[in-house]
């Protein structure tokens, strides 16, 4: 296939162009296996085909450069391939990554795309919703910094990993030198670095006058993941 940018919007199983359409061409690998992570995420459970609703509600759009986005008009690069930063509040990903956190014993966690997909699809989340978490912390290993919406973005991410049966993601980042985890994220450090956040969170998506057709969904969203 040629190279080339396609941006697509997923609903309900499928993928439509920019014009509403549904999407004939090609898929991309990349494009291919989220779409079927998206549907396996959905059929979880309840709670999960709920979480991908709002992502859709927002208007959750995939491109062959890897990244998911929320048609958002402000700038933001977030964690990823080290990509230039671009219009749109884009969620750069790679498809496979050796990258990860680890348990609070230090130990890696295994790589799962699907709880990767959750993770960045709460950013977008946030993102939209504005219930993002001021400040930033700085890798150790690298010295790079990253915006504090990762622990909103865990939260997710170990509700998701807790049903699934998978290790809980304690430290963000995991460093196979001194085999380390750095920068606790879990539910106690996002509590005290954010105290609000999920209050926040649950009020705004609540109140929010652009999901007012989406009452339904909005309302199960809160009482799924903020009760």
């Amino acid at each position: 296939m040629e190279k080339q940018n396609i941006v697509l919007t997923y609903k309900d199983g499928a993928v439509y162009g920019r014009d509403g359409e549904a999407y004939t061409g090609e898929l991309t690998p990349f494009i291919k296996e989220i779409v079927e992570k998206l549907k396996s995420i959905s059929e979880t459970g309840d709670k999960w085909s709920v979480f991908i609703q709002m992502a859709q509600i927002i208007g959750l759009s995939i491109n062959s450069n890897r990244i998911l986005s929320d048609k958002s008009k402000s700038t933001k690069s977030l964690r990823g391939e080290e990509p230039p930063i671009t219009q749109g509040r884009d969620i750069y990903m790679a498809l496979y990554s050796s990258a990860g956190g680890a348990t609070a014993n230090h130990i890696p966690i295994g790589y799962d795309l699907e709880s990767v997909l959750v993770h960045e699809i709460a950013h977008v989340l946030m993102n939209r919703i504005g219930a993002g978490i001021e400040g930033y912390f700085v890798d150790p290993q690298n010295g790079r910094k990253s915006s504090n919406d990762e622990y909103g973005a865990v939260y997710f991410e170990n509700l998701f990993r807790m049903e699934k049966g998978l290790t809980m993601r304690e430290y963000y980042s995991y460093d196979a030198m001194s085999r380390k985890g750095f920068n606790n994220v879990s539910l106690n450090e996002l509590e005290r670095i954010s105290p609000n956040w999920k209050l926040n969170f649950r009020n705004r998506i609540l109140t929010d006058t652009l999901y007012n057709a989406y009452t339904g969904i909005t309302s199960r969203f809160a009482s799924y993941f903020f009760p």
